[in-house]
């Protein structure tokens, strides 16, 4: 069977509130979505291969609520299939066939996996082999986005071509993906932007076309006009380069529209001379701090900054948009006790969470796995890990920060943390010659409105009682004439940026009552999308606010209050008629009604009279026009 045609992913619609019953006609229902964080209900999940052919593959899922997982490979055409059911406090650990790794450089195949449920749940993909082995947090279709920027690391063995990889993947049909590569890949010259064309579940592996920094496709763009995913690493590599041995490293990338501009970092456990930083910019004219000193400064878009090995717990910061990767260094360098090269993706503090469902991964393949935790210094001793406060003695400082990290020892298998303030958490795994490290959760929120500082529009109208909605997000591109810059008169905004819309990512109920929230099924980069809103009992008041966001996390609000026709006879407007509405009426006799929507007048004769009050003693809501 085609699956590809028989489920496409719809629109993210966000989870509606209280008496909200959501309708949609399309090809498949609607689905509903929270925060957007690791858990999710649809992954698509890409393994890159491993220098030396991995042993196992494997998807670990884990989550908070009992719940059955389907998983498919190839996606769209799958000879694999199984559904297994994930129990919270368990890891259920699903084998892959090895093929899911085989890519060809620079073609586009369907050769992704994919799982959906019915229930939010957690995924982390782990590719495992003796002593060469990484494991990563997978994202959820609902956070997936348009613009990329490319983190690996380089290698540098002449004889083996060990590359930097990358992979862009795509969960609708006609999606553009355009590559600007930071150095020549296949075919392609390094600084040249080129096109590729994805359907859903279909993805393009490239690697850099040589080994060291020449074939290092860090900082390589990647733009899309629909969400994509994107994974990065390197087949096997040596950090710091000359350090034996190699390990194969990646992570599942972060959309730049969800990046910040600051990251907290620390010592990682097993390294005690410390780890290597890379920083990348979103934005050119870039500059990076740490501790309040200056690291770099005036980096452009794509570029990055790699610091040496540095030992101890740091605020890396900057004054625009940043993404930072912590490089675990190999075995035999300086420092380190146990483990190899691996690569973790660090969580800005405004996307930290209040709480965390995670798992370590790799089974016996690790011998030891722990836990970094940032807490806020006013949280600590409230900081709970599998239920249990953290000892205040746990944490050391962060100067200047606010914050605290402890580093925690874990058993293998599921954990959790709380805390009443968001907080931070990246888990790692060693043994000999073999690490793993990924942030433990995060949200995925678009905070950095790269390339479109417009909001979108909303609007509402009545139409024949039903309340019409609609969002727009398709103001062209600021660059006219397609040259690559703002020329006079282009920047119709002033912030020195090309921008153009990103299309109507989330449309989500904040508020509603007594009102039915319909949205219409959409694509996310979709210039314009509907919804309706119906009053469920007309007799009541109703009111509703809708929230459209667009790709880059510009909103608009939509919001609606409906006031009830007046009841003949409620002269108190407390929507019932009882002794106290008669009373009224009969103490307002002989005198002229207000208006033709006057309820005392029930008899439409503009006089108020005692055959208005009789009349409403016959229309009383509770026996005796009893007053509630």
């Amino acid at each position: 069977m085609d699956r590809k045609r028989n489920r496409p992913l719809t629109g993210w619609i966000g989870r509606v509130a209280t008496l909200c019953l959501c309708f949609v006609v399309g090809a498949m229902a609607a689905r509903s979505y929270a925060a957007q964080d690791n858990f999710g209900k649809e992954f698509l999940l890409p393994f890159l291969p491993n220098a030396y052919g991995a042993v196992t593959l494997q998807v670990h899922l884990t989550g908070n609520t009992t719940t059955d997982v389907s998983l498919s490979y190839p996606m769209n055409n799958p000879t694999f299939t199984t559904t297994v059911t994930v129990l919270p406090g368990t890891v259920t650990v699903v084998d892959i066939p090895l093929s899911a790794d085989d890519w060809i450089e620079g073609a586009v195949a369907d050769n992704l996996v994919f799982a959906e449920s019915d229930e939010e749940f957690v995924a982390y993909l782990v590719n495992l082999y003796p002593q060469s082995s990484d494991a990563a947090l997978a994202l959820p279709v609902d956070t997936m986005n348009t613009q990329y920027i490319v983190a690996s690391y380089p290698s540098t063995f002449s004889t083996y071509g060990f590359n930097s990889q990358m992979m862009v993947y795509a969960a609708y049909d006609g999606t553009v993906v355009t590559v600007t590569p930071k150095v020549a890949a296949g075919s392609h010259g390094a600084g040249t932007p080129y096109t590729v064309n994805l359907d859903r579940g279909e993805a393009y592996y490239i690697t850099g076309n040589t080994n060291g920094a020449g074939g290092d496709l860090s900082g390589t763009e990647i733009s899309s006009t629909r969400p994509v995913g994107v994974i990065n690493g390197n087949q096997c590599t040596q950090i710091p380069n000359g350090t034996p041995a190699c390990d194969h490293i990646f992570e599942v990338a972060q959309p730049v529209q969800s990046w910040g501009q600051s990251a907290l970092v620390a010592n990682l456990p097993n390294r005690s001379g410390g780890s290597i930083y890379r920083i990348y910019a979103s934005e050119d004219g870039t500059d990076i701090g740490m501790d309040q000193g200056i690291l770099a400064m005036g980096l452009n878009k794509g570029e990055f900054h790699e610091t040496g090995i540095l030992n101890g717990n740091y605020l890396i910061e900057s004054n625009n948009p940043i993404f930072v990767t912590q490089l675990m260094t190999g075995q035999n360098s300086y420092g380190a006790d146990f483990g190899d090269p691996a690569m973790g993706n660090m969580i800005p503090s405004a996307q930290y969470l209040s709480s965390y469902t995670f798992s370590t991964v790799g089974a016996n393949q690790f011998a030891e796995h722990y836990l970094t935790l940032f807490a806020r210094d006013s949280n600590i001793g409230s900081v709970l890990l599998d239920g249990a406060p953290i000892p205040a003695s746990q944490f050391s400082s962060i100067l200047f920060t606010g914050y605290s990290v402890a580093i925690l020892p874990l058993s293998q298998g599921v954990h959790s943390t709380w805390s009443p303030n968001p907080h931070g958490i990246t888990v790692e795994g060693y043994n000999g010659y073999d690490s793993y490290i990924y942030p433990g959760g995060a949200l995925f929120k678009s905070i950095n409105p790269t390339g479109d500082a417009w909001q979108p529009v909303c609007s509402i109208a009545e139409v024949n009682g039903v309340y019409e909605g609609l969002v727009t997000d398709n103001k062209p591109s600021e660059d006219v004439n397609g040259n690559g810059v703002l020329d006079p008169g282009e920047d119709t905004n002033g912030n020195s940026v090309i921008d153009v819309d990103s299309g109507v990512f989330l449309l989500e109920s904040l508020t509603l009552v007594n009102m039915i929230f319909a949205p219409t099924p959409f694509v996310p980069g979709d210039p314009q999308t509907s919804f309706e809103l119906t009053v469920l009992d007309p007799t009541l008041a109703a009111s509703a606010s809708i929230r459209a966001t667009d790709g880059a996390g510009n909103t608009c609000l939509a919001e609606v209050d409906v006031t009830p026709p007046p009841m003949m006879c409620d002269v108190d407007g407390d929507r019932d008629v009882d002794r106290d509405d008669v009373t009224l009426i009969r103490a307002a006799r002989n005198t002229p009604a207000t208006d033709d929507s006057d309820p005392r007048d029930v008899d439409g004769d503009q006089m108020i009279t005692l055959n208005d009050a009789r009349v409403c003693v016959t229309q009383c809501t509770r026996a005796s026009c009893a007053v509630n």
